[in-house]
């Protein structure tokens, strides 16, 4: 228990000093959450709202809640609006942004985005909540609640057999150092996010294998290995590997083209498993409509003659009414 105390102290420590960049399991959703060149590649219109639970059954444990509601003004702008809250211990970070992605597109099937996010930061340390053996300890006579501006950016490339997207959700280093001037290190925290689409002659079953990289400068490499199943592109099952050394699975859930649900349970096999064994994480989004037809995941559902993207879907709909 003392070990799991010191763990908590520790990570309430970082969130203290410096913002922390959430990391979820099921990253092939929500893309823009973290990554504002990727706003707008779901659907039309969309809102996806993610939550995650760790440690379960232990007080104080980390938990992060994050949605993102994006509008596609056409096919070539998108923007958006995101939240992440993330608790751990004593300490509450909250971010909200407003972000915006241009597309450039390369043919009828494939574009990179380039998106950029602005908005405020709020970190909040209630050491209130602390048990001390010396009350009067003047390290913790006072919490800390602040709002500091904030940034990011990130670049994304979307064609019909992968996407790869980087970004850099914080670009301020918004670090306590208190009253009088103190230490400043460059905590960024970057992101590598690709997937692929490897379908059967069919499609009615897509392999959709997703990896994803976090760096952040004088702290462990992390990363994330999942293996999507997607059947009848409605219905996916996942497996994966944490390298944290947590094994993941979970399912998501495809309703009518305009709703998704989805679940990722964690277990932890590492030396602290006893208090750190299990997270849980729960999505559901709304689209209108999500961009993919019924059996194909990979495939936009506005297309043209060649059964590939179409670039002006707007005109060709008008069109289409016209016929009626």
């Amino acid at each position: 228990m003392r070990r799991f105390l010191l763990a908590i102290i520790c990570i309430s420590g970082s969130v203290a000093f410096g913002q922390t960049n959430a990391r979820f399991s099921q990253f092939n959703v929500a893309k823009g959450l973290l990554n504002p060149g990727a706003i707008g590649v779901e659907a039309r219109i969309s809102a996806e709202l993610i939550y995650r639970t760790q440690w379960t059954g232990q007080e104080g444990a980390p938990s992060t809640v994050g949605f993102i509601g994006a509008y596609e003004i056409n096919s070539s702008h998108a923007v958006g609006i995101s939240a992440i809250n993330d608790r751990v211990g004593i300490a509450k970070s909250t971010g909200i942004n407003a972000g915006y992605a241009y597309r450039i597109y390369i043919n009828d099937e494939q574009y990179f985005a380039l998106g950029a996010s602005v908005g405020v930061q709020n970190v909040n340390n209630d050491y209130s909540r602390l048990f001390l053996i010396n009350q009067n300890d003047p390290a913790f006579m006072q919490s800390f609640n602040q709002w500091r501006f904030n940034a990011g950016f990130g670049v994304y490339y979307n064609g019909p057999k992968m996407y790869i997207g980087y970004s850099i959700p914080s670009l301020m280093n918004n670090i306590h150092t208190g009253p009088n001037n103190g230490f400043k290190v460059n905590r960024w925290h970057h992101y590598l996010a690709t997937g692929f689409y490897l379908s059967n002659s069919s499609g009615s079953y897509i392999f959709n294998p997703c990896i994803q990289v976090k760096f952040v400068p004088n702290s462990p490499l992390q990363g994330d290995l999942m293996l999507r199943n997607i059947f009848h592109g409605r219905m996916a099952f996942t497996v994966g590997y944490r390298s944290e050394n947590a094994l993941a699975a979970g399912f998501d859930i495809m309703i009518s083209n305009v709703a998704r649900i989805g679940y990722n349970f964690n277990y932890n096999l590492g030396r602290y498993s006893q208090f750190m064994a299990t997270s849980h994480e729960v999505y559901l989004g709304m689209g209108l409509p999500f961009y993919y037809e019924t059996n194909r995941f990979g495939k936009r559902q506005y297309t043209n003659k060649k059964q590939s993207f179409s670039n002006d879907y707007k005109k060709r709909a008008r069109k289409l009414n016209k016929r009626r």
